[in-house]
């Protein structure tokens, strides 16, 4: 491993960063999908966090199958307040998790984690759509209403 290191820092400074960003890109990208794959194939989900997931979800849909532009602007703008508020519990995750470490050093990784987990979700709040056929998308737009529908009755029956 340090041998590779050795090789990559006898590289010139800009090969080192196309290579530094692209790392960055890829991590980026396969967390965003690991992200995707545990909202749509995790039963181990709290009810809660997938309902949050599937309100965003709608909220993304109805905006783009709507008309109104009114409409799609505001659905926007709540998208992107889900993601910054995502985003400060990833900040206040770093910022404690950094505190308490004096006392307790392992709590640095553990902030880390749950801000590398926060920030994941935040993209994902104001990621694009897949598709971009109103069909299509009205179509999930129902299947993701029935879902709704099916968890909030199954959290009232509790």
């Amino acid at each position: 491993m340090l041998d590779i290191l050795a090789k990559i820092l006898e590289w010139p400074v800009i090969v080192q960063g196309a290579l530094g960003s692209a790392l960055f890109s890829l991590l980026l990208y396969l967390g965003t999908k690991a992200t995707q794959y545990s909202l749509k194939h995790s039963i181990s989900l709290s009810r809660t966090q997938r309902l949050r997931a599937l309100r965003t979800e709608k909220l993304r849909l109805n905006g783009a199958v709507s008309k109104d532009e009114t409409f799609f602007t505001l659905s926007t703008v709540g998208l992107i307040y889900a993601s910054i508020a995502y985003a400060l519990r990833a900040a206040v995750s770093l910022v404690l998790g950094h505190l308490l470490s004096h006392w307790i050093p392992v709590l640095a990784v553990v902030g880390l984690l749950f801000a590398l987990y926060y920030l994941f979700w935040a993209i994902e709040s104001v990621r694009d759509l897949p598709d971009t056929e109103d069909a299509k998308l009205k179509a999930r737009l129902k299947v993701i209403e029935s879902e709704i529908e099916r968890i909030e009755a199954s959290i009232q029956r509790k």
